[in-house]
C-alpha cells in the first residue's frame, strides 16, 4: 500500500472533524489535507466524506476504511510500547536444537521460560547431527565435548556435567567386592559403541576393557546409563543422576577430566535478536540444578 500518508490524514480528519485542526497535529499545510483527501478518495473512487458547514463526516466507505485505520494505529502503539520495553520481537518461534536426551533437564527451565514470555513457543529439535544456524535451521543450539569451532557462531559454555565409574548393588551382589587392583580384567562392563560421539573418558575406558569383559554396549548413552542401573555391568553415570538413583555405588574416586561440556551456539546473525538474547540469558540465569543426561 502506497498511501499511508493519504490513509493517516484521513483517519485524522475524522477525529478532529475539520481541516485546519488535522493539519495542526499532522503539522502539515491545510491545502495538504484537501489534497491527500482528494487523492484517496480519487484512488477508491468512493466519497470518503460529506462536506458541511461543522465539519467533514464519514461516509458508509469512509468509515469502513477509517475503521481499518483505526486497528493499524492500535497495533503500533502497541509495538511502540513493546518496543519501549524491551519485548518487541519476543513472540514466534525459538528452535533450540540438541541431542535428544538433553531436552529432560531442558524441560523445566522451558516452562519457567514460558511463563515469563508466554508468546514464543519453543521448537525443540532432537539432532545428532550438526543443524547449519546459518542457514537458519536453528536458532540456538547446544553442542557436546569440545568448543565448536564452526566460524561466524557465537559459543559460549553453558554447563559442565560431570561423571563417575558406578555400579549397582545388584551387580556387587552378584559379582562379589570389587576388585580395584584388576578393576578392568575382573569386572563386566556398559560400554558406549560409538567412536564419533562419546567423550575421550569414555574412550579412556574401551580402551582399557578387554573385549571379553565387555557385557553391554549401546549407542545411546542412556541405553549404558540403565544398564549400569541394571547391574548389567559397571560403567559410567552422571553424578547428578547416580546421586537421585538408589542401589548405585561409586567405585573409584571421580577424575577431574570425566566432564563433558555442553556450549550454547548461535549464529552470529542471529546472536543479537531480542528473542535470541533473551532466551539465552535466561537458560544462563537459570542453571540446571540436575542433569538427567
Amino acid at each position: 500500500m502506497e498511501n499511508w500518508n493519504e490513509i493517516r490524514t484521513a483517519y485524522e480528519l475524522l477525529r478532529c472533524g475539520t481541516v485546519s485542526a488535522t493539519a495542526d497535529v499532522l503539522k502539515i499545510h491545510r491545502a495538504t489535507v484537501i489534497r491527500h483527501i482528494d487523492a484517496l478518495e480519487a484512488l477508491l473512487g468512493e466519497k470518503l466524506f460529506i462536506r458541511s458547514a461543522k465539519g467533514y463526516v464519514a461516509t458508509e466507505v469512509g468509515a469502513d476504511l477509517l475503521n481499518v485505520a483505526a486497528q493499524a494505529d492500535e497495533h503500533f502503539r502497541q509495538f511502540a510500547t513493546r518496543a519501549k520495553s524491551g519485548e518487541a520481537g519476543l513472540t514466534g518461534d525459538i528452535i533450540l536444537t540438541a541431542d535428544g536426551p538433553i531436552l529432560m533437564f531442558l524441560l523445566p527451565t522451558i516452562r519457567e521460560f514460558q511463563k515469563s514470555h508466554p508468546h514464543i513457543t519453543v521448537r525443540f529439535i532432537a539432532e545428532r547431527r550438526v543443524l547449519r544456524l546459518d542457514y537458519g535451521e536453528a536458532h540456538v543450539a547446544i553442542r557436546l565435548g569440545n568448543r565448536p569451532e564452526e566460524p561466524d557462531n557465537v559459543v559460549q559454555h553453558f554447563k559442565t556435567i560431570w561423571f563417575g565409574l558406578y555400579g549397582s548393588e545388584l551387580y556387587i551382589k552378584n559379582q562379589g567386592d570389587i576388585d580395584k587392583k584388576n578393576l578392568f580384567t575382573a569386572n563386566r562392563w556398559a560400554l558406549a559403541d560409538n567412536d564419533d560421539y562419546v567423550p575421550d573418558f569414555y574412550k579412556w575406558l574401551r580402551d582399557r576393557v578387554p573385549e571379553e569383559n565387555v557385557a553391554f554396549l549401546s549407542n545411546d548413552p542412556l541405553g549404558t546409563f540403565h544398564a549400569v542401573e541394571a547391574g548389567i555391568g559397571l560403567g559410567f553415570l552422571p553424578r547428578d543422576r547416580a546421586a537421585r538413583q538408589p542401589g548405585l555405588k561409586q567405585i573409584v574416586r571421580s577424575d577431574p577430566d570425566w566432564g563433558l561440556k555442553l556450549w550454547l551456539v548461535t549464529h552470529v546473525d542471529r546472536h543479537r535478536s531480542a528473542k535470541v538474547q533473551t532466551f539465552l540469558e535466561f537458560l544462563k540465569e537459570h542453571p540446571v540444578e540436575s542433569v538427567d543426561y
